[in-house]
């Protein structure tokens, strides 16, 4: 679906975003905009959209708000300069663009990495290049959504990347960035670091992993897909390329980062998975899967069937019930939901947990987002009861339930319906 005209006819990255409410994801490129349903699977389709749309732009940065049901779009670079103008494209009936009235100082960026932070309801935005055309930065910015939209920067100490990958991890409430590259001496220079920064406070970047030249890590490239798989706690990461004087690549290979374990292990594609330059990705919450898109290509990896025996248990179909702690030894981590599911006004949690460890129990929104949590302290090994009091709150839709006691996790999948 991405006829390209002018300049468009320069590779640029797509922006994809999964709209939950009406099953469907929905890309952004140039200055078109189209979807494609899971529901009923016609192919693509032109989305009609109203108001003043933003220009055409090269390697914006943009994240879904699941609160309001938008995507937020911000910077990018047309032969006339930087951009520092953000916008929203809300998916409500009509959808709509609006250019949002920012207060303050607004980063001009392109090529940087944004990720959607829940907790604070925040666009965080990283690295990408400023006013200088050849030095990346290294700041980290944050966007408010809710109340005045203002820009705050957070830090001025990450590593300075272009093209690089991000994701938001639950877990440890941070932003997890990956590869990327900067101008070198003779070339455009690529990594395959990852780093992560703390969106809980603080300004300290942290080198999760080092790199390198292994064959057992992948290779040094920019412009990846990368998500998260909420349920594995893993980063996923697809595709990419180097550009520069001595390019390499595009890529067909995908690899999982572990987080409990600290290292990268590769994940067996088929043959015919095509060469991904500038991939997108997004995780199907519905279907337990990820879903790549690039030009008119569009393929799915089932996430359940790629996991590690100790990434967690594999998520049950919607609708169905999970096996019962009683089908397990009582030395086993595991979870179970009392009564229906789909789930009413009141969720009854049985856990089963192995260690007398401190242990947590966690809910997530489709978009990752922690909408409840509970620490069980050091629960005594064996099984216990937990009632979720307030689940009336939640609005009409899928969830993950989540189990972790030390390095094990077990999750599973829920609906809601009101």
């Amino acid at each position: 679906p991405y006829a390209s005209s002018g300049y468009w006819s320069a590779p640029s990255r797509l922006l994809l975003s999964y709209d939950h409410h009406l099953d469907r994801i929905v890309t952004y490129r140039g200055q078109q905009v189209w979807s494609y349903s899971f529901r009923d699977h016609e192919g693509w389709s032109p989305v009609a959209v109203v108001g003043e749309t933003p220009s055409p732009r090269f390697e914006a940065a943009a994240i879904y708000d699941p609160v309001r049901n938008r995507v937020v779009l911000h910077g990018g670079w047309t032969p006339q300069g930087l951009l520092a103008d953000t916008w929203e494209l809300s998916l409500t009936d009509p959808p709509t663009w609006t250019r949002l009235a920012i207060r303050g100082e607004a980063p001009a960026r392109f090529n940087a990495a944004a990720i959607y932070d829940p907790i604070r309801r925040r666009m965080v935005l990283t690295g990408g290049y400023g006013q200088d055309p050849i030095r990346p930065t290294g700041d980290a910015w944050a966007l408010s959504l809710d109340g005045a939209l203002e820009w705050t920067l957070l830090s001025t100490s990450g590593p300075a990347r272009a093209g690089h990958s991000a994701i938001y991890r639950p877990k440890d409430d941070c932003v997890v960035v990956f590869g990327g590259g900067r101008d070198g001496p003779d070339s455009w220079q690529t990594f395959n670091q990852t780093w992560t920064f703390p969106l809980s406070g603080g300004s300290a970047w942290r080198q999760l992993h080092p790199g390198g030249f292994t064959a057992d890590l992948p290779v040094r490239r920019a412009f990846a897909a990368l998500t998260h798989d909420p349920i594995g706690d893993r980063m996923i990461l697809v595709g990419g390329l180097v550009p520069g004087a001595f390019p390499k690549g595009p890529f067909n290979d995908a690899w999982e980062f572990r987080f409990a374990e600290s290292r990268w292990c590769p994940i067996i594609v088929p043959a015919a998975l095509p060469v991904w330059e500038r991939p997108a990705v997004v995780y199907d919450s519905r279907r337990d899967r990820l879903v790549l898109a690039e030009y008119d290509w569009l393929w799915s990896l089932e996430l359940s069937n790629s996991r590690p025996a100790s990434a967690g248990t594999s998520v049950p179909p919607e609708g169905a019930q999970s096996a019962g702690a009683d089908q397990r030894g009582a030395s086993d981590l595991d979870l179970s939901v009392r009564g229906p599911n789909p789930f009413g006004d009141r969720l009854i949690v049985d856990v089963s947990l192995s260690e007398n460890l401190p242990a947590r129990l966690e809910v997530f929104d489709v978009s990752g987002r922690r909408v409840w949590f509970s620490e069980l302290g050091a629960s005594q090994k064996g099984r216990h009861t937990v009632q979720i009091e307030d689940v009336g709150r939640f609005p009409s839709g899928v969830f993950v339930l989540r189990l972790t006691q030390g390095r094990q996790s077990r999750a599973i999948r829920l609906v809601h319906s009101r």
